[in-house]
């Protein structure tokens, strides 16, 4: 797969092939193929970088059975588009009890299951995307993911219809997502993760729901390493409640282990979940998820949600996410949750503190110690206690560790062989025994432990 710039239309493009369309069919002796080297163009200003190539099928013999247009991505089909004239009941021509020929050729167009290549029909005013997740059959009528007018044909002097352009772009972005994804920041990672989330929570759901099922076994044994009290007693609402855990965690250990593989200098395309396990600490629940998941889950997950995640993984681009990487964990999980989840957002009252805050806040309590308290040494007394009543990623405690560090490098930086020595005692005689956060959603906690 390539990683590619993101991808949209120019600011007047489409208003400049409404005025070319509108001006040809004013003509009164346009064809289908009059059309055609506008909207040829018109593809080309959405995929313009070099990666990409738009043709329009030539009609001569031995290519009667090839779309109108065909979109390529490094020489290999990506998406298939069908021309009609416009007006053409189109509609009704993607019923399968048609006798015109267009059923037949998106059918053809999109091909086997295996190797299914999105299908667009267009009759230059209006757009129909076909669902490439849907059944490709004879027997059923082709199921329409979206469609829409690019045209207001309404009116004396023709236009684009508003929120076209961004409507546009987002059929063009759905049907070539699993191939083309270029990610620069974390906000754009998310909906993607999100999507594959979902899917295997009900996936794992009904797993459990299948006595024979040989991938329950597997996800049995990584639920009873947890204590009964921390699922609902409700058989039901505990399978789903570990469904959700596991699809959480399975998005948080792919984050975290994606990220340490390419701070190790790896290229980004090179991960999978293949290579996760040597970035994740051995015995921990993330660990056991991915140590396993690839040999004993199903075919299906594996195929349909498993490489699509390994996918966005391998098309974000590391360098451009990963600008402060002090915040980017604890923003990850906020964004994530909020997209995944906004009930149990906003009813757990999950809410990202910037880093900027946890940091003013913890040398502010370092502060008042030495101020207020007659403590000389701050937040490295020794007999001073610290509670986290709702911890979330642990970003409270793990700044308390940075902090108290950078304090061991200040008072030790003409002797720089003590500060380890000192900080590590202080960890172990002071911050193990008196430091203590909660937190009460599970995903968060065994993030934190990171």
């Amino acid at each position: 797969m390539t990683v590619v710039d993101q991808l949209a239309f120019s600011k007047n493009a489409l208003n400049q092939y409404v005025k070319k369309i509108e001006k040809l069919i004013e003509s009164e002796v346009a064809n289908e193929e009059s059309f055609y080297a506008d909207f040829r163009d018109l593809l080309k200003n959405f995929f313009k970088t070099e990666e990409f190539e738009v043709i329009v099928v030539p009609k001569t013999e031995g290519k009667r059975d090839k779309p109108d247009f065909i979109v390529y991505m490094d020489n290999i089909p990506i998406i298939h588009v069908e021309g009609k004239n416009p007006y053409d009941p189109v509609d009704k021509w993607l019923l399968a009890d048609t006798t015109n020929r267009l059923f037949d050729q998106v059918y053809r167009f999109r091909g086997r299951e295996d190797n299914n290549i999105p299908v667009m029909v267009t009759d230059f005013i209006s757009i129909w995307v076909i669902d490439k997740n849907s059944p490709n059959s004879k027997e059923s009528n082709h199921q329409i993911k979206t469609k829409f007018k690019i045209i207001d044909d309404s009116g004396t002097s023709w236009k684009t219809y508003s929120g076209i352009k961004l409507k546009f772009e987002s059929a063009l972005n759905y049907v070539c997502e699993e191939i083309v994804i270029s990610i620069s920041k974390v906000s754009s990672m998310i909906p993607h993760l999100v999507k594959y989330a979902k899917k295997l929570k009900e996936e794992i759901i009904q797993v459990f729901r299948e006595p024979s099922n040989p991938m329950k076994i597997y996800l049995e044994n990584i639920r009873n390493d947890f204590l009964e009290s921390i699922f609902s007693s409700d058989k039901e609402k505990k399978f789903q409640e570990f469904a959700d855990l596991f699809a959480q965690t399975l998005i948080y250990g792919g984050f975290i282990a994606w990220m340490r593989f390419c701070k190790e200098g790896n290229s980004t395309k090179d991960f999978s979940f293949g290579k996760a396990t040597d970035y994740l600490p051995f015995g921990t629940f993330i660990y056991n998820i991915f140590a396993d998941m690839l040999t004993k889950s199903s075919p299906n997950i594996r195929k349909n949600i498993f490489e699509k995640i390994e996918r966005i993984f391998q098309s974000t681009q590391f360098e451009k996410i990963t600008q402060n990487t002090e915040t980017l964990m604890i923003t990850f999980y906020s964004d994530f949750l909020k997209r995944y989840d906004p009930e149990m957002a906003k009813e757990r009252g999950i809410v990202y503190t910037p880093y900027p805050i946890v940091n003013f806040i913890v040398r502010g309590i370092d502060y008042l110690l030495k101020r207020s308290f007659n403590r000389s040494e701050g937040i490295i007394s020794s007999d001073i206690t610290f509670l986290d009543p709702a911890a979330g990623t642990m970003a409270f405690p793990c700044e308390l560790l940075r902090i108290a560090k950078s304090i061991f490098e200040k008072r030790f930086s003409k002797q720089p062989g003590r500060i380890n020595t000192h900080f590590k005692e202080w960890v172990k005689k002071s911050y193990l025994t008196n430091s203590y956060a909660f937190e009460i959603l599970m995903a968060p906690y065994v993030l934190g432990h990171f």
